[in-house]
């Protein structure tokens, strides 16, 4: 099964930009359609939108599905071929539109787009009409019928199932956008759902300015079938067990590390590094919409409650307000209470200090510009943080080993902790300015039978320091671009096989449009979600 991708990563759902994510030579025509308001007891529906008989209604469900069809046609114009709505729909009404729609299209050589605002059907995320429901293989069948294929949009609970099978289909131009995942109830406002009023553009009557659900989308693609840069990428969950995205094999690789036990290869830079230093001056910055960017408590919640929950942070990137997190389920840190929070640097240690008398200790901590992002765990370790500017500054006999670093200015931060099973070994620090530099060193470590367990870049001194500790375990590590996600999602699953899960991820400023991603065993950890590219507020 093939990886889901968010909207807001590949710059998809708004209709503004229709052209970049669903491209075209054809006259795009709308069929917009709403389902049925009391579906049949049998199939189970979300408290989202009340089921309301034809004699007894409300004025919810009309009011919701009248507020969304409002918004399309006002924002399609004068591409709308067909509205339909009707309360009381069948499924053979709605079969006989949307075949009639999409041999019109056929016929008149135009690019079928298809909407649909109602219930979903729990499980399935199929339309609901008043005898029963249409499901995506029907839709995809029909469209095998005049191989005339539609980009659906669908504002339904549980409809990114809907994205799970054009992802899997893989057929050029037959996608769908999704109001929320697999498992997830769409949500709705006073003025329609949350993803009909984010593709019409009306972000203002969104609370924060963007849907609360993450829309997702099956793939963007050139109009030769390629996959289309994200312009401005905000967002992605891959994970192990819950598929994310289309698989491609992958052609930027750019190297691998491996422990003394697994010895095959180092990690180099990109292929097209210029290998010089992007300062904060420097680094030329996309400008992102603040209706694409997320909170970062927000990012972290949504990581940690994915799938069945119990998922811990296992290491993070945020790079010029660019967040990349790994996250998974760990034995030794599952089922314990955390917290997630941020603020300005120069309070980080007062916080520190006040949560670690409640018995709580670091697991990860990243700087970017002056702020702090941090998680902490409720666990019995015993732990001290210390600041240095050179390896010299810090203290030798301090007991504990390094758990998590980070840079602020010209500083140094790391984390010494006892009683991390994780990081018992001995430790090694190296320091270099250039990433050539760092891998020579990195190699000598490698043959001593060290991996990498901590690295952080330090803008100040414009440095890389990375911690490097004795393990049995095997390691591998790569380099790619940030929207490269169908070479790393087939790199992470054809790994993951032999038990590597990601472990550490990495940007810097040498080379801002790549992240590293480090992989390693450990009988620890199951599964695994990679977000990333999140624009965080």
């Amino acid at each position: 099964m093939a990886r889901l991708l968010t909207a807001y990563e590949q710059n998809a759902g708004q209709l503004v930009n229709i052209d970049e994510w669903s491209p075209t030579r054809k006259t795009r025509k709308w069929l917009l359609l709403s389902g049925a308001s009391d579906p049949p007891k049998n199939i189970y529906i979300s408290a989202r939108r009340p089921r309301e008989k034809s004699n007894i209604r409300s004025g919810k469900f009309l009011r919701g599905i009248s507020s969304d069809l409002y918004h399309m046609e006002h924002a399609v114009g004068a591409n709308l071929k067909n509205t339909v709505r009707n309360l009381d729909i069948t499924k053979k009404e709605a079969t006989q539109c949307i075949r009639k729609f999409l041999t019109f299209c056929w016929m008149e050589n135009h690019k079928p787009m298809l909407y649909y605002t109602g219930h979903g059907e729990q499980g399935s995320g199929n339309w609901c009409f008043a005898d029963g429901t249409i499901g995506i293989e029907e839709i995809f069948a029909w469209h095998m019928e005049t191989m005339e294929f539609s980009t659906i949009c669908s504002d339904a609970c549980y409809s990114g199932k809907w994205v799970e099978f054009c992802a899997w289909k893989k057929k050029p131009g037959f996608h769908c956008l999704s109001a929320c995942g697999p498992y997830q109830t769409a949500l709705d406002t006073v003025n329609g759902g949350e993803l009909t009023l984010c593709m019409t553009g009306n972000h203002d009557k969104l609370q924060s300015g963007r849907p609360r659900r993450t829309p997702l989308f099956s793939g963007c693609e050139s109009p030769a079938g390629k996959i289309a840069p994200a312009k401005n990428s905000s967002g992605t969950i891959a994970t192990s067990n819950n598929s994310s995205g289309t698989i491609a094999p992958a052609n930027n690789s750019s190297g691998t590390i491996a422990t003394s036990n697994n010895s095959s290869g180092t990690i180099a830079p990109p292929n097209n590094s210029s290998g010089t230093i992007a300062t904060a001056n420097n680094v030329v910055a996309v400008p992102v919409p603040s209706y694409n960017k997320r909170k970062y408590i927000d990012v972290i919640k949504e990581a940690l409650n994915s799938g069945d929950g119990n998922n811990v942070l296992i290491s993070q990137s945020i790079f010029n307000g660019v967040f990349q997190g790994i996250f998974g389920k760990h034995s030794i840190y599952g089922n314990r209470r955390t917290m997630t929070m941020s603020g300005g640097c120069k309070y980080i240690h007062e916080i520190i200090k006040k949560h670690f008398a409640q018995g709580f200790a670091i697991l990860s901590w990243q700087a970017d510009d002056n702020q702090f992002y941090m998680m902490m765990i409720e666990i019995n370790w015993e732990q001290r943080t210390r600041v240095f500017r050179n390896l010299a500054e810090l203290d030798s006999n301090v007991a504990g080993n390094i758990t998590s670093c980070m840079s602020y200015g010209s500083d140094y931060r790391v984390v010494l902790t006892t009683g991390d099973s994780t990081y018992s070994g001995t430790q090694t620090i190296l320091t270099e300015r250039h990433w050539n530099e760092v891998i020579q060193k990195i190699e000598v470590e490698n043959n001593a039978g060290k991996m990498i367990t901590a690295i952080c870049y330090n803008r100040g001194q414009q440095e890389y320091m990375v911690v490097m500790t004795s393990s049995s375990r095997g390691q591998k590590s790569r380099w790619f671009e940030k929207n490269d996600h169908n070479g790393r999602n087939t790199w992470l699953e054809e790994n993951c096989k032999s038990k590597y899960y990601p472990t550490l991820v990495f940007q810097s400023p040498e080379f801002p449009n790549h992240v590293l991603l480090v992989i390693s065993t450990d009988i620890n950890r199951k599964g695994y979600i990679l977000m990333t590219n999140y624009q965080i507020a």
